[in-house]
């Protein structure tokens, strides 16, 4: 294996190592900016609860009333028709579900 060293990068590597512990005083400039921040938002313990269980609930409504058939295809076919079905309407659930999960995590974070 033929290694190409690069003279450029061998001296800037070397210049770091040998500065790399030095203090450049800059006057307080890095903390005031640094406790200027905006704090770090943290997510609440029911955003934490809500996501997974709102999920769950969905996926649970898709598997009630999937059948062993081809609950998506099926569903949509029947709201195209504007047939009321049982497939319809949980689909319907499950992304009005899915929609209010996400506008409350975007809403809360």
């Amino acid at each position: 294996m033929n290694i190409i060293r690069d003279p450029v990068d061998e001296l800037l590597k070397a210049d770091a190592n040998a500065h790399r512990d030095a203090y450049i005083d800059d006057a307080g400039f890095t903390l005031r900016v640094i406790d200027r921040l905006p704090a770090k938002s943290r997510s609440h313990t029911t955003l934490r609860v809500t996501i997974p269980f709102g999920l769950t609930v969905a996926a649970a409504f898709g598997a009630l009333f999937a059948g062993g058939g081809n609950f998506l295809v099926d569903a949509a076919m029947d709201i195209a028709t504007t047939n009321i079905s049982s497939a319809a309407m949980a689909l319907v659930t499950i992304v009005v579900v899915m929609i209010a999960v996400s506008v409350t995590a975007v809403r809360d974070s």
